[in-house]
């Protein structure tokens, strides 16, 4: 079971990593949302995270909570109807660094 403040921090990271892919994640709205739902998850890994962070119409990219090792994490998913290997390769290559996430530590100190 993770605390708050590394639920937190987890989810500081995680926008980190997305918004190089997805700039709108860095709406503070928008970002607040999403982060709170992967406090949320963390915090209860029951709970359900299913996350649009693409355009919603086409809801193409979308972040979901999943469980490795019994620790909660999210991952990204393409769920296009035929993914090019453009998109084949990005969500391989972000959720590699999503998984190191749960590997990572923030030194003593940090938010």
């Amino acid at each position: 079971m993770r605390s708050t403040k590394e639920a937190s921090n987890y989810a500081d990271r995680v926008m980190e990593v997305l918004i190089q892919w997805f700039p709108p994640l860095g709406d503070p709205d928008t970002a607040a949302l999403v982060r709170k739902q992967i406090v949320g998850h963390m915090l209860n890994p029951d709970m359900h995270l299913e996350v649009i962070i693409s355009d919603p119409i086409t809801a193409r990219w979308r972040l979901t909570g999943h469980c490795r090792s019994r620790l909660p994490e999210v991952r990204l998913g393409c769920w296009a109807a035929h993914p090019s290997p453009e998109d084949t390769e990005l969500e391989r290559l972000v959720n590699t660094r999503l998984a190191a996430l749960c590997c990572v530590t923030p030194p003593t100190g940090t938010a």
